[in-house]
């Protein structure tokens, strides 16, 4: 019998614990499409604010309310800022600077596209710019990325039909939208 208790007790736990994740996701969903600030006008913002690059940019949990988080590097200062704004006044709630030599080498693909987005002179704000002459959404995700000799940036739109995703390369100024397997 109190084997049973103790199943039935976990069987409960786990079940209002799923509810909370799922209450947390449909929230964040809600929160992309009525925040006041959207993440472009927070990262072009911050751009200026910390004279850096914007390398990802997110809609996130922290500490029980949806923020954008966005992750800058700067190459003059040598150093990465991560940021946490509030999404309806874009005022910085916390800021982290962490020097860019505590580093690991995998990083290093993350400095090359901060260079060739710098000399493209074409970053995250530009992109959700430009995909948005053909995307009818808000961007809930956006990340700078150097793979097989090619700089890209990967958005996550919310549309009215659904998420979708795609990437634009940095040269070419070509939208590219990724389709799921």
């Amino acid at each position: 019998m109190r084997y049973c208790f103790s199943l039935f007790f976990i069987f409960i736990v786990m079940f209002s614990c799923r509810h909370l994740w799922a209450d947390e996701k449909i929230d964040k969903e809600r929160q992309i499409s009525t925040a006041a600030v959207t993440l472009s006008q927070v990262i072009q913002d911050a751009e200026k604010r910390y004279s850096a690059v914007a390398v990802e940019a997110e809609m996130e949990v922290w500490k029980n309310s949806v923020v954008y988080e966005v992750d800058l590097i700067d190459l003059k200062g040598a150093r990465k800022i991560e940021i946490k704004l509030n999404i309806a006044s874009g005022k910085v709630l916390d800021e982290q600077v962490t020097s860019i030599a505590s580093w690991f080498v995998e990083n290093n693909k993350k400095l090359v596209a901060v260079e060739k987005s710098i000399a493209n002179r074409f970053g995250i704000y530009e992109a959700i710019v430009f995909a948005k002459q053909h995307v009818d959404g808000r961007v809930y995700e956006a990340d700078l990325k150097q793979e097989k000799g090619i700089t890209f940036i990967k958005l996550s739109f919310l549309t009215p039909n659904g998420k979708k995703k795609f990437v634009v390369d940095i040269e070419t100024k070509i939208i590219i939208p990724v389709l799921k397997r």
